[in-house]
């Protein structure tokens, strides 16, 4: 019996840390990306320039919720690959702490364009997410324009 019980403890921590690691989606994995994992970091986001914030629903046995299942491979793609110059960070909502901002939903997945520390897009479920993503690829979403802080017209030179 006591065999039987160390067995069960040790399969139990095997599974346990088999969630723990990074997931491939295509050529990418979670850990290829810079993650927050407290909400007071979101207010620096998108300070310098828009970026893309992916929010996920992963258990600690390593289990997506089905919505970001079906659209982290083409997220990740995206995250990496857009000719847009667009940084992403992601945020698994499970282990974030700290009060979360009002001007972020609860649910998952969820992508948001975060420009000066503000939410200036969100789309959220996959479907939404993948076709946010085509439209930013193709030119239909047009990206919030930045002030340059140095009061320069960068557009008359």
């Amino acid at each position: 019996m006591k065999k039987l019980a160390i067995l069960f403890v040790a399969l139990s921590f095997v599974f346990i840390l088999s969630g723990c690691r990074d997931q491939y989606f295509g050529d990418y994995k979670t850990g290829d990306f810079e993650h927050i994992n407290h909400w007071e970091d979101f207010e620096t986001i998108g300070e310098d320039y828009v970026e893309v914030v992916y929010i996920y629903n992963r258990d600690f046995k390593g289990t997506f919720n089905v919505g970001s299942r079906e659209a982290n491979e083409e997220v990740f793609r995206f995250g990496k690959e857009n000719d847009l110059g667009l940084n992403m960070i992601l945020i698994n909502s499970r282990e974030m702490q700290g009060q979360r901002p009002l001007s972020v939903d609860r649910f998952q997945p969820q992508l948001l364009l975060v420009n000066e520390g503000v939410v200036t897009a969100r789309e959220t479920g996959a479907t939404q997410i993948l076709h946010f993503i085509e439209q930013l690829e193709s030119g239909e979403y047009e990206l919030p324009e930045r002030e340059d802080k140095n009061n320069n017209d960068s557009d008359s030179e």
